[in-house]
Protein backbone atom coordinates (compact mmCIF):
# COMPACT_ATOMS: atom_id res chain seq x y z
CA UNK A 1 0.00 0.00 0.00
CA UNK A 2 2.73 2.58 0.60
CA UNK A 3 4.16 1.82 -2.75
CA UNK A 4 0.71 2.97 -4.17
CA UNK A 5 1.12 6.04 -2.46
CA UNK A 6 4.51 7.03 -3.88
CA UNK A 7 2.90 6.03 -7.06
CA UNK A 8 0.35 8.97 -6.63
CA UNK A 9 3.09 10.89 -5.95
CA UNK A 10 5.05 10.31 -8.74
CA UNK A 11 1.89 10.63 -10.99
CA UNK A 12 1.61 14.13 -11.02
CA UNK A 13 4.73 14.51 -13.47
CA UNK A 14 2.70 11.63 -15.77
CA UNK A 15 -0.06 14.46 -16.18
CA UNK A 16 2.36 17.30 -17.72
CA UNK A 17 4.38 15.03 -20.11
CA UNK A 18 3.55 15.25 -23.33
CA UNK A 19 0.48 16.84 -24.45
CA UNK A 20 -1.98 14.90 -23.66
CA UNK A 21 -2.85 12.60 -27.06
CA UNK A 22 0.49 11.35 -27.77
CA UNK A 23 2.71 8.32 -28.56
CA UNK A 24 5.42 9.82 -26.78
CA UNK A 25 8.26 7.20 -25.39
CA UNK A 26 9.04 9.44 -22.26
CA UNK A 27 5.39 9.73 -21.20
CA UNK A 28 4.74 5.94 -22.12
CA UNK A 29 7.62 5.06 -20.32
CA UNK A 30 6.60 6.76 -17.33
CA UNK A 31 3.31 5.23 -17.24
CA UNK A 32 3.96 1.48 -18.03
CA UNK A 33 6.30 1.72 -14.89
CA UNK A 34 3.55 3.26 -12.53
CA UNK A 35 0.83 0.56 -14.33
CA UNK A 36 3.25 -2.08 -13.34
CA UNK A 37 3.86 -1.37 -9.80
CA UNK A 38 0.26 -0.60 -9.07
CA UNK A 39 -1.17 -3.93 -11.44
CA UNK A 40 1.45 -6.25 -9.10
CA UNK A 41 0.63 -4.75 -5.50
CA UNK A 42 -2.84 -5.49 -6.58
CA UNK A 43 -2.18 -8.62 -7.87
CA UNK A 44 -0.57 -9.83 -4.82
CA UNK A 45 -3.03 -7.95 -2.06
CA UNK A 46 -6.09 -9.11 -4.33
CA UNK A 47 -5.19 -12.76 -4.90
CA UNK A 48 -1.51 -13.54 -2.91
CA UNK A 49 -1.66 -17.92 -4.00
CA UNK A 50 -2.23 -16.95 -7.60
CA UNK A 51 0.54 -14.12 -7.45
CA UNK A 52 2.88 -16.45 -5.64
CA UNK A 53 2.17 -19.54 -8.00
CA UNK A 54 2.34 -16.96 -10.89
CA UNK A 55 5.75 -14.87 -10.14
CA UNK A 56 6.94 -17.19 -7.18
CA UNK A 57 5.79 -14.44 -4.94
CA UNK A 58 8.49 -12.08 -6.72
CA UNK A 59 7.15 -8.76 -7.42
CA UNK A 60 9.90 -7.69 -9.73
CA UNK A 61 9.41 -10.69 -11.94
CA UNK A 62 5.25 -9.59 -12.00
CA UNK A 63 6.53 -5.76 -12.80
CA UNK A 64 8.82 -7.22 -15.34
CA UNK A 65 6.13 -9.49 -17.46
CA UNK A 66 3.56 -6.63 -17.13
CA UNK A 67 5.85 -3.87 -18.78
CA UNK A 68 7.02 -6.44 -21.42
CA UNK A 69 3.31 -7.63 -22.12
CA UNK A 70 2.47 -3.82 -22.20
CA UNK A 71 4.98 -2.78 -24.36
CA UNK A 72 4.02 -5.50 -26.99
CA UNK A 73 0.52 -4.11 -26.62
CA UNK A 74 1.58 -0.36 -27.72
CA UNK A 75 3.55 -1.58 -30.10
CA UNK A 76 0.22 -2.94 -31.63
CA UNK A 77 -1.69 0.03 -30.75
CA UNK A 78 0.69 2.40 -32.38
CA UNK A 79 0.69 -0.24 -35.58
CA UNK A 80 -2.99 0.55 -35.70
CA UNK A 81 -2.07 4.41 -35.88
CA UNK A 82 -3.79 4.58 -31.98
CA UNK A 83 -2.39 7.33 -29.55
CA UNK A 84 -1.39 7.09 -26.21
CA UNK A 85 -3.63 9.56 -23.85
CA UNK A 86 -1.19 10.54 -21.05
CA UNK A 87 -4.70 12.30 -19.33
CA UNK A 88 -6.17 9.28 -19.62
CA UNK A 89 -2.93 7.42 -18.34
CA UNK A 90 -3.08 9.74 -15.35
CA UNK A 91 -6.59 9.35 -14.64
CA UNK A 92 -5.88 5.24 -14.89
CA UNK A 93 -3.40 5.59 -12.79
CA UNK A 94 -5.21 7.52 -10.10
CA UNK A 95 -8.27 5.05 -10.06
CA UNK A 96 -6.30 1.57 -10.34
CA UNK A 97 -4.24 3.59 -6.77
CA UNK A 98 -7.93 3.56 -5.16
CA UNK A 99 -9.15 0.20 -6.57
CA UNK A 100 -10.47 -2.38 -3.94
CA UNK A 101 -9.65 -5.80 -4.65
CA UNK A 102 -13.29 -5.75 -4.85
CA UNK A 103 -13.12 -3.49 -8.00
CA UNK A 104 -10.12 -5.70 -9.08
CA UNK A 105 -12.10 -8.50 -8.79
CA UNK A 106 -15.18 -7.55 -10.87
CA UNK A 107 -12.56 -6.50 -13.60
CA UNK A 108 -12.84 -2.60 -13.42
CA UNK A 109 -8.92 -2.15 -14.49
CA UNK A 110 -9.72 -2.86 -17.69
CA UNK A 111 -12.96 -0.48 -17.88
CA UNK A 112 -10.70 2.37 -15.79
CA UNK A 113 -7.12 2.15 -18.23
CA UNK A 114 -8.40 1.24 -21.75
CA UNK A 115 -9.01 4.76 -22.55
CA UNK A 116 -5.25 5.26 -22.23
CA UNK A 117 -5.32 4.14 -25.98
CA UNK A 118 -7.36 6.45 -28.46
CA UNK A 119 -8.43 4.22 -31.74
CA UNK A 120 -9.96 5.88 -34.69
Amino acid sequence: MTKRIFVLAAMVCLGGCGDGATGDDEAWGQFVTQYAELYCDLREDCNPSLFESEFDGDEEVCKKAVVTNENKARQKKLERECEFDSDQASKCLGDTQQMSCTDWDAGLLNEVCNPVWQCD
